[in-house]
């Protein structure tokens, strides 16, 4: 038996996993043969990246606690494969292995950097380092999301409808806790919402930190200083206690509504960013308006379609805001509940309810709107 596991060991540290073709390479720290867990570790991770992932249902490689609790179990997947998928993953990336050290009683913890094919020398970037831990469940080996482990000694500070929860060293900023509780209660009287009774706000001292709840050790794919879980009242954030942004986001989310991504970034630009940093919110509504004029490739069907180049700021979240401004001063309060309550995640279905609210019949007069108004 001995003799098998040295052989295995050595196989899978000089060779790849072939598991619908992804190529997965255990580093030399990985000793299978002082830890025959490690080994059991790897082949539930492996099983699971070849399991359909990024679908939602009753995946056996995960946890049933977690499974129970959300919906979307996998803190991690949607920024680990989006753009990618799990189909394609073996097409994209090639799998590194750096760690599976022991966290505790029956947990251990994966790091796994997840690289471009042609490695460091096709000049393309270290796409994450994905870190999720493994436990064992009716004696076996099922994973479960590093947040866990992460925030397991944190403490809670209530403020209004928001709970904070953050690092025992971490200090509550009461001014930036008061003014957040101030913008939702002015945002619930003026959208006349009720449902939301409870935020749970995690507080974090970067965006590194922040990468790490979600389940990465290191955090390109999806890099940003805030994120929101509408769905179970969550937001992550390394802004501070008062993110717009991400506030307006919970608020307004409503489940039962299909929203375009540009309506749905948009009225959280322009009612979080606008009224948090006026002056970059500004400067960039400016870019974008000189784009529009001076570039004939500022076409609605090139923004629509994400076809332009980044240029200094986010031309869709610029659009986005600027389709809500257009909402609201042609009509009011009232149209951008309409607005949020009409689904509009089709591109036919957006534009049909634009050209209705804005007295436009096309996409050109959608454009000469923008620059006009």
């Amino acid at each position: 038996m001995k003799l098998f596991r040295t052989f295995l060991a050595l196989l899978i540290s000089t060779s790849a996993f072939t598991q619908d073709s992804v190529n997965i390479i255990v580093s030399n720290r990985v000793n299978f043969e002082t830890d025959y867990n490690k080994e059991q570790v790897l082949e539930t991770y492996r099983n699971y990246l070849a399991s359909k992932p990024d679908s939602i249902y009753d995946n056996p490689y995960w946890n049933q606690k977690e499974k129970k609790a959300f919906k979307q179990f996998d803190f991690s997947i949607k920024f680990l494969l989006q753009g990618i998928g799990s189909k394609n993953l073996s097409q994209y990336m090639d799998l590194y292995v750096l760690t599976i050290e022991p966290s505790g009683t029956e947990r251990y913890t994966l790091r796994v950097q997840y690289q471009f094919k042609g490695g460091l020398k096709s000049g393309s970037s270290i796409w994450c380092i994905h870190k999720v831990n493994a436990i064992k469940e009716d004696n076996k080996w099922v994973l479960e999301n590093y947040f866990n482990e992460a925030t397991e000694n944190w403490k809670s500070t209530n403020r209004g409808l928001i709970n904070y929860h953050h690092s025992p060293d971490y200090k509550v900023n009461g001014h930036e806790a008061n003014r957040a509780a101030n913008f939702l209660d002015s945002l619930k009287k003026t959208f006349n919402i009720n449902k939301v009774n409870h935020i749970d706000y995690y507080l974090t001292k970067s965006a590194d930190q922040l990468g790490e709840l979600l389940g990465f050790e290191y955090f390109f794919t999806g890099y940003t200083t805030g994120v929101t879980v509408a769905p179970i009242g969550r937001i992550y954030t390394s802004v501070g206690e008062f993110h717009a942004h991400e506030l307006v986001h919970l608020l307004l989310y409503n489940q039962d509504i299909n929203r375009n991504f540009f309506i749905e970034e948009g009225i959280a630009s322009f009612l979080g960013s606008k009224f948090q940093y006026p002056k970059k919110y500004n400067e960039e509504q400016e870019k974008f308006q000189n784009d529009l004029i001076k570039k004939p490739n500022y076409t609605i069907e090139n923004i629509y379609s994400s076809k332009l180049p980044f240029n200094s700021y986010n031309y869709k979240y610029a659009f986005g805001a600027r389709i809500c401004e257009l909402v609201y001063t042609k009509r009011g309060i009232e149209g951008l509940k309409r607005m949020l309550n009409t689904n509009t995640v089709n591109e036919e279905d957006f534009f049909n309810f634009l050209k209705k609210e804005l007295a436009i019949s096309s996409k050109e007069d959608l454009k000469q709107l923008l620059i006009k108004e």
